[in-house]
């Protein structure tokens, strides 16, 4: 939806300042997109994909293009559809990259590569993001990749939001709190926005918005228990 694949059933998107659907082929040439099947055509090689995209592009980088593929280890590796996984992933950055577009937008670009591909990954985002001259949005359910790079954070559950903010905010307000007693939600919202919520006869554990460990020894207080916070960073937890 963001790039104009697809309508939404509900609500509207923006980008550039404008409706994706209703982009012109020079608001396209703005926006970069890599999905997560990363299809290009098999009998191509690394090189040729590249000859191949670098007319469309007129910011292209072909200087980076060319640093890219051998630092890639893309030269002379053969035909697209006989690469691995994290060579795919490669090639399809270095062309989104080498487009020097404003927006960039990854969806699980970095999904089943090992973890040294992944970092790779990272690291080439940091270079091209740190000039402050664009923006990227990547969608992933590696948190815990995510944490390195990313400035601020939005979690969708069941196609809805379900919590954004800036990154070093949420990791001092979002906590994941255990109770050795059942408490019912409306007790917990009395002190704290209240994101997931888990309770039985002995225990209660709940991921909590605004914690405040004044507040929380409050809580405690006044349900007779001792303080058990695990204080574990939502990232670090199930989503």
């Amino acid at each position: 939806m963001i790039v104009g694949h697809l309508l939404p059933t509900a609500g509207e998107v923006r980008l550039l300042r404008s409706d994706p659907w209703r982009h012109s082929e020079a608001d396209r040439r703005h926006i970069t997109y890599v999905s997560d099947n990363m299809n290009l055509t098999g009998w191509m090689t690394p090189e040729q994909a590249i000859q191949f995209n670098a007319p469309f592009y007129p910011r292209w980088n072909a200087t980076l293009a060319k640093r890219l593929l051998h630092e890639f280890q893309l030269f002379a590796v053969g035909r697209y559809q006989s690469l691995s996984r994290g060579q795919k992933c490669r090639l399809c950055l270095l062309l989104a990259i080498c487009q020097n577009a404003d927006v960039l937008v990854l969806d699980e670009p970095a999904a089943g590569v090992d973890v040294v591909a992944r970092r790779e990954f990272l690291n080439l985002i940091m270079e091209q993001v740190c000039d402050g001259e664009r923006t990227v949005f990547l969608s992933s359910h590696l948190l815990s990749d995510l944490e390195r790079v990313v400035g601020r954070i939005t979690i969708l559950r069941h196609g809805r939001l379900h919590l954004s903010g800036e990154l070093d905010s949420l990791k001092t307000s979002v906590r994941k709190i255990h109770l050795p007693i059942s408490v019912p939600p409306e007790s917990l919202a009395e002190y704290f926005e209240v994101i997931r919520h888990s309770e039985s006869v002995q225990e209660t554990v709940a991921t909590i918005l605004n914690f405040d460990e004044d507040r929380f020894r409050v809580l405690c207080e006044k349900h007779g228990c001792t303080v058990l916070t695990l204080k574990i960073f939502l990232w670090s937890c199930s989503s």
